[in-house]
């Protein structure tokens, strides 16, 4: 997802890791909050739609209160990340698939499995939607600083949840796992790496060998897996 020209107020928020920019913006009838590396500039990383919510109509968790300067008051409403909906069309398109998966909606204990852990969003959101159902999710991510900043800025919880969240290589993770069979769902979105910004996910996480030990994850009977594979330029296409 690009950045767009066409937005209106921007307020940065303070961070002390580098390399990352944390901003909100108001673009068009939306509050969002995003993130973006510095080495892409022109590329948000993750966002997150902040909305307002009545909190004597409606449950809502601690994590999921935030502030914003460019979200003003009123009276009665707090501001609040909402988990339940995806700014990014490449997640939404990602999980698509899932209106078609009738066996899936079946189960009553999903076990998925997300790597690539960003800011949080794609774990929040489906706990938000799938919540009862799902059984665990457990998602991975290498990058400390984005672990952080899903916590500190955009609600991402698992204390207390459903969700494990690991510090840690996905390729290694998936190398090393001997659970075969286990996962109902399955969500690649693997960020490039600073060595080789051409694609993401970076160049071996689409080996035959690592996708095969992928699909041996995904349980037998039926399973969803997901990739999201970007080109950045036309030679790595």
């Amino acid at each position: 997802m690009t950045v767009a020209d066409n937005v209106g107020e921007v307020a940065l928020l303070e961070t002390n890791i580098p390399g990352l920019i944390i901003q909100d913006i108001k673009s068009e009838d939306m509050i969002l909050r995003q993130v973006i590396f510095e080495s892409k500039a022109d590329q948000i990383q993750s966002e997150m739609q902040i909305v307002y919510r009545d909190p004597k109509k409606h449950e809502i968790p601690e994590n999921q209160f935030t502030t914003s300067v460019i979200a003003p008051a009123k009276k009665g409403k707090k501001t609040v990340f909402n988990f339940s909906f995806l700014t990014n069309e490449y997640q939404q398109a990602m999980l698509s698939g899932l209106y078609q998966a009738n066996s899936l909606a079946e189960k009553k204990e999903l076990n998925i499995l997300n790597l690539g852990t960003g800011a949080g969003i794609m774990p929040m959101f489906l706990n938000s939607h799938l919540g009862e159902k799902i059984k665990k999710i457990t998602t991975i991510d290498i990058n400390a600083d984005m672990l952080k900043v899903a916590k500190d800025h955009f609600g991402f919880k698992t204390e207390g949840t459903n969700i494990e969240s690991i510090e840690g290589d996905a390729y290694d993770f998936i190398n090393n796992a001997t659970n075969k069979g286990t996962y109902d769902i399955i969500i690649v979105d693997i960020n490039y790496t600073e060595d080789d910004k051409s694609i993401s996910p970076p160049w071996k996480f689409l080996e035959t060998d690592f996708l095969k030990k992928v699909a041996d994850l995904a349980t037998a009977e039926s399973a969803y897996l997901a990739f999201n594979i970007l080109y950045y330029s036309d030679q790595s296409r």
